[in-house]
C-alpha cells in the first residue's frame, strides 16, 4: 500500500505542476495568438477538465498543431520574395501603362480635333431639310483589273 499512495502522490504533484505551468503559460501567452477561444475560457478548461484540458490548450489553444501546419508555409524573408506582391506590383504597374496609354491617345484625339486633322463622322438625316438620302456618297466599284 505504501508503493501505491506514492505513486499517487507523484502523480498529483506532476499534474499539479502541469496544470499550473499550463494555466500560467495561458494567462501569459498573447492574446493576438490565441487560438479559438478567448484566454479566459480556456483557464477555465484547463482547470475543470483535469488533463483533457491541458492537452486542449497545448494541442488547439496554444496552436501546437496549427503552428506547426501554418509553418510549413513558408513566409518570404523580404516583400520581392513574395509572388503575391510581385502579381500585385506587376499588376498595378499594367494598370499604370494601360492608364497612361489611354490618356495619350486622348490627348492626341483633342489635339486632332481642335487642328482639324482628325476624321470628322458625317452624319445623314432624313428630311430635316440638311441633308438627305440622295447626299450620300455613292460607294466606289471596284473597276476590273488589266492584267495583261
Amino acid at each position: 500500500m505504501g508503493c501505491m499512495a506514492r505513486l499517487l502522490i507523484a502523480i498529483i504533484v506532476i499534474y499539479t505542476a502541469l496544470a499550473l505551468y499550463s494555466l500560467f503559460d495561458c494567462i501569459s501567452f498573447d492574446s493576438s495568438r490565441v487560438k479559438m477561444m478567448p484566454k479566459a475560457a480556456w483557464a477555465a478548461i484547463i482547470l475543470f477538465l483535469p488533463i483533457v484540458g491541458i492537452v486542449l490548450w497545448f494541442l488547439f489553444g496554444r496552436g501546437g498543431l496549427a503552428q506547426k501546419a501554418d509553418a510549413d508555409k513558408a513566409v518570404p524573408a523580404a516583400p520581392d520574395n513574395d509572388p503575391e506582391y510581385l502579381k500585385k506590383i506587376s499588376d498595378d504597374l499594367e494598370l499604370r501603362r494601360l492608364r497612361e496609354l489611354q490618356r495619350q491617345q486622348e490627348e492626341q484625339r483633342r489635339a486632332e480635333k481642335l487642328r482639324g486633322d482628325g476624321p470628322e463622322p458625317r452624319t445623314y438625316s432624313k428630311g430635316d431639310g440638311n441633308g438627305s438620302e440622295d447626299d450620300r456618297p455613292e460607294p466606289e466599284e471596284d473597276s476590273p483589273r488589266n492584267d495583261s
